[in-house]
């Protein structure tokens, strides 16, 4: 199970409906896995309409985006916006050395989904920018 907040849940309705079976098809095909060439298509498409938009070059670490790279960003987001460790491992689906008493208070999806919801309440600058956390070495 994956907790969305209401921004990708709004994302994930809007494609409700356009295939009778998948949300992001590919050529009306399942995408099988997410380092594709889909993937790197829409990753520079988007670095050429950053760049259409703002006048000037997208970084190295936007053109090489990962879809690993967005977990990263969630998990700090979720931290900035004071969601609690154990919260964000298990957002994130971490594994964790949890004790028997936590295992007994896991917590409700209607948590997870008010939790997922705090990085919105961050800084909106914030929320229209990517942190690339990990830099490939030249």
């Amino acid at each position: 199970m994956v907790v969305l907040n209401d921004a990708a849940k709004q994302i994930i309705e809007a494609q409700r409906g356009l295939h009778p079976q998948y949300v992001f098809p590919c050529n009306g095909k399942a995408v099988g896995q997410m380092l594709n060439s889909a993937w790197k298509n829409a990753r520079k498409r988007a670095a050429n309409k950053y760049e259409r938009i703002t006048g000037s070059p997208a970084n190295k670490g936007f053109k090489n985006l990962r879809v690993h790279d967005l977990k990263h960003t969630f998990g700090y987001r979720l931290r900035a916006a004071g969601v609690y460790e154990e919260d964000r491992k298990d957002l994130m689906g971490h594994k964790s050395d949890k004790s028997v008493t936590t295992h007994y208070s896991a917590p409700t999806l209607e948590r997870m989904i008010e939790l997922a919801n705090k990085v919105l309440e961050t800084d909106p600058q914030q929320r229209n920018s990517l942190t690339i956390i990990r830099k490939k070495a030249a």
